[in-house]
């Protein structure tokens, strides 16, 4: 007990002094300010909801004071915090994009997500029953990050506002959105949308709401984790009853039913022509008068922000970096103008075409036919491929293709986005090239040798087949280089590339690797042995040295030596048989050069002997 005591003292203690260190300086919280019923800020600035009411608790318990930094919208809200003009968000789910720039409190409120649909629409099992549909979520959400994520061929459209999300589903723009219960038995009762319905739940997307920080207030989060961790199942519900009660649905289930009995027995007044009811009749029809007239001028605000979004979408499509297109029944019914610049054509000409197959390259017309048909189906084509499309009178372009299904007035078709890589892929192809050809001479370099060596070696193995490499090093290069400089000493090792190459081409009969190893040395790669007679080779690579190499009127007379190495006479892996071929090439330079020493001096010798 003794323990105990001491510790919460400590706990009391060490509480205090942190306090009175922050205390100086309140938390700004950045909240949202239209989400009911978790958070709203009225015009006078009063912070009501579940989250409101829930804050206040943790903070006076963790003994840290706040202040809002109002903002208009949640969006502004994210966009303080990051600018550093608050120091934490109340009311926020954890993801790993907002991981990287905020820390994180344990969560003191959790909230299954539900999905929203029309009356009509059946009962959804999971965001995989729902293939290609339209979804609409609230912009900045956590929900909408993971739905992206997730399940990427879901077509999601995001909008400003929880209203509007509403609104969108129950007009039949989207068939359905994804907001927390608290929410969705709020919105749906209190303003009134009955032609929705919870058509499912997601699990796996349970809220679990937390305080965010700035990663500097690490004190402040062990305060409010103390705190949260002294909350109540209890104190949670009761705070949740203030905002969602059952007598609050209960009060507006009974006054329609008010409504539908005065209607009725108005009807029965008119019929019965009972002046007793005439007062009540008069006024109910008032009554009536005035809820078409909220309705008509409530219809015409929808129709302005229909206008409005559509405007909003076309403008977005139209302007668009990427080429879009819809495909229905193999035919395009609709181009933005970037796909119609990219394809050479006017709009007007590409929806005359036949089969927007015509604009495929042959080669790739199967398969983009097969991806078309599978999304028509619901089945699952790739999310993003390459193709090349045939724009009139210019090369071929590479394209990345992706879309989805959806429905064109009525009928299935798919939307497509076309992107235009082909500058891209020949960059990539250039860099490929260099990472493997020489620069200088084009032929194959030091890195592309070893990854064809340790091929072939392993083909070799399995087939049991002989392989050959010859090594080369030029004899009397570098004082050509020293003397005529760095530019003729590359023009003739560019000279000596083109001749071996084409001395090898025609003399044999297999395919063969030819690479500059580095400075003055080549290296002759030959897969197949068996097929050749040693002699012949070095044949054939002596050859072409036997005439001068002429170099801007200047002719240079060089030779090689040469050393070779079999698989598997003379090794069993690539650096074995290198370092063999380098020995045997450096024998042979020996030789050469004892050879030259002796002819120089019986030259000499007969010289002297002729003078005398």
């Amino acid at each position: 007990m003794h323990k105990t005591y001491l510790s919460a003292l400590f706990f009391f203690v060490i509480s205090s002094c942190v306090a009175f260190q922050v205390a100086a300086q309140p938390m700004r919280l950045c909240i949202d300010p239209d989400w009911e019923p978790f958070e709203r800020l009225s015009p006078t600035g009063e912070f009501t909801g579940v989250g409101a009411d829930l804050l206040a608790l943790i903070f006076e318990r963790a003994q840290i004071e706040y202040v809002i930094h109002p903002t208009a919208t949640w969006e502004e809200s994210l966009a303080a915090a990051r600018r550093g003009e608050c120091d934490g968000l109340g009311l926020l789910n954890q993801t790993p994009e907002r991981s990287q720039w905020l820390i994180f409190t344990e969560p003191y409120l959790r909230d299954p997500n539900v999905i929203i649909t029309r009356r009509d629409h059946p009962s959804v099992a999971g965001f995989a029953a729902l293939g290609s549909a339209r979804g609409v979520l609230p912009i900045g959400t956590a929900m909408l990050e993971h739905l992206d994520r997730d399940y990427p061929e879901l077509f999601l459209f995001p909008v400003e506002t929880e209203r509007e999300a509403f609104e969108w589903v129950d007009q039949g723009r989207a068939e359905f959105t994804l907001r927390s219960l608290l929410v969705a038995a709020y919105t749906i009762r209190n303003e009134g949308w009955f032609n929705l319905k919870i058509a499912g739940y997601a699990p796996e997307y349970t809220n679990h709401f937390r305080i965010g920080l700035l990663p500097e207030h690490t004190i402040w989060r062990d305060q409010l984790n103390q705190a949260i961790a002294t909350l109540t199942p209890g104190e949670i519900d009761h705070i949740i009853n203030r905002y969602v009660r059952i007598e609050v649905e209960q009060k507006h289930d009974w006054l329609y039913l008010t409504q539908v009995v005065l209607g009725l027995g108005l009807v029965i007044t008119l019929l019965s022509l009972l002046a007793v009811f005439q007062y009540r009749s008069r006024r109910f029809l008032v009554q009536l008068k005035r809820r078409l007239e909220a309705t008509l001028q409530q219809k015409e605000e929808i129709a302005a922000r229909l206008r409005e979004s559509e405007h909003f979408y076309r403008s977005l499509i139209e302007t668009a970096h990427e080429g879009i297109a819809v495909v229905q029944q193999g035919r395009l019914v609709y181009v933005n103008p970037r796909l119609a610049e990219l394809c050479g054509y006017t709009a007007a000409e590409l929806y005359t075409l036949p089969s927007f197959l015509v604009l495929v390259h042959e080669e790739d017309r199967a398969l983009i036919a097969e991806h078309y048909q599978q999304r028509l189906q619901g089945g699952r084509a790739p999310q993003r491929y390459e193709i090349r499309v045939l724009p009139r009178d210019q090369e071929p372009l590479v394209v990345e293709i992706s879309g989805v299904r959806v429905d064109w007035f009525g009928q299935p078709a798919t939307l497509n986005f076309v992107t235009d890589i082909t500058e891209r892929r020949a960059s990539e192809e250039q860099i490929r090239y260099l990472a493997h050809y020489d620069q200088l001479t084009g032929l194959a370099n030091r890195h592309l040798l070893m990854e064809r060596l340790h091929l072939l070696l392993a083909q070799a193995r399995v087939a049991q087949q002989r392989l050959g490499l010859i090594f080369l090093d030029l004899n009397g290069f570098k004082p050509v280089n020293d003397t005529y400089g760095h530019e003729v000493g590359d023009q003739l090792l560019q000279a000596v590339a083109q001749r071996l190459q084409q001395e090898l081409q025609q003399s044999l009969p297999l395919d063969f690797t030819l690479a500059r190893f580095g400075g003055d040395e080549f290296v002759l790669l030959l897969p197949d042995w068996a097929t050749l007679e040693v002699e012949g080779v070095l044949a054939a690579i002596r050859s072409c040295f036997t005439q001068a190499f002429d170099l801007q009127g200047q002719k240079f007379n060089i030779q090689t030596s040469i050393g070779y190495a079999l698989y598997p006479d003379h090794g069993q892996d690539a650096e074995a048989l290198l370092r063999y071929a380098d020995q045997q090439m450096y024998a042979h330079k020996s030789r050469q050069k004892a050879a030259s020493v002796q002819t120089q001096q019986l030259t000499a010798s007969q010289q002297q002997s002729s003078n005398c």
